[in-house]
Order: C-alpha cells, then sequence, then structure tokens
C-alpha cells in the first residue's frame, strides 16, 4: 500500500510539473490537494508500521528477558548448594568463603558467585564496548 500511494505521489508530481500554475489554477489546486492528502496517508502509513515494528520489538525482548529470568530463577533454585567448579583451598584464599557461600564446600565456586561474577563482568565489557 505505502509503495502504491509513494508511486501515486511521484506521478501526481509529474503531473503537476507539467501544469501552469498560472493559466490552470483550479487543475494545478486539485492536483495539489491530492498529493497532500497521498502524503498525509503515506506518513500515517508510515507511523502505523514503525508502531507495529517497535511493539514486536518490545515484546520480543521483554520475552527474551523472562525467559532469561525464569532460567536464573530455576538454576538458583534448584542448583543453589552445588559447586559449579572445586579448587585447591590456597587458589581462593582471601575470598574462598566468599565464593562458595550457600555450597560448604571448602575451596569451590557456587552457582550464587558464579553467575553474580560473570554477570557484573559482562557488563563492564559491554559498557567498555558501547563506549
Amino acid at each position: 500500500m505505502e509503495n502504491n500511494l509513494r508511486r501515486q505521489v511521484c506521478d501526481l508530481k509529474a503531473e503537476l510539473g507539467s501544469i501552469s500554475m498560472v493559466d490552470e489554477f483550479a487543475k494545478y489546486a486539485k492536483i495539489k490537494r491530492k498529493i497532500n492528502k497521498a502524503t498525509d496517508e503515506l506518513t500515517h502509513q508510515s507511523d502505523v508500521r514503525t508502531s507495529y515494528k517497535m511493539r514486536m520489538h518490545l515484546i520480543y525482548t521483554a520475552s527474551l528477558y523472562a525467559v532469561l529470568g525464569c532460567t536464573v530463577v530455576f538454576l538458583l533454585w534448584n542448583y543453589r548448594k552445588e559447586p559449579i567448579v572445586i579448587l585447591p583451598r590456597n587458589w581462593l584464599y582471601p575470598f574462598e568463603s566468599l565464593l562458595s557461600y550457600p555450597s560448604d564446600v571448602p575451596g569451590s565456586i557456587s552457582l550464587t558467585s558464579w553467575l553474580f561474577v560473570t554477570s557484573t563482568a559482562a557488563k563492564a565489557m559491554a559498557k567498555s564496548l558501547k563506549l
């Protein structure tokens, strides 16, 4: 529909260019009104299309965030006490208890701390790449 309106506006502008405004003012004004009406309709159609695209993008983004949030909640609920990685005790010396908090396995990194550390690192990387 937008293509038809664009073509119609182009045709009307070409017709308008071939008419003398002084000699045929009534015909010139009528074609000018048609051009204005078609341009307004084209603008309206473009606004509707843009609004639809933004709405779909918002729904898509919100649904992805919802799926991601549900996945994180599921993982934290079911595997909060399971260690992700078990390392020798002296490797994590000052932060050992903090990194293994819910799991209570010495020298381990729990899922909660792993998700916190990786999300913080990912946000910092995204911020630095955005500039």
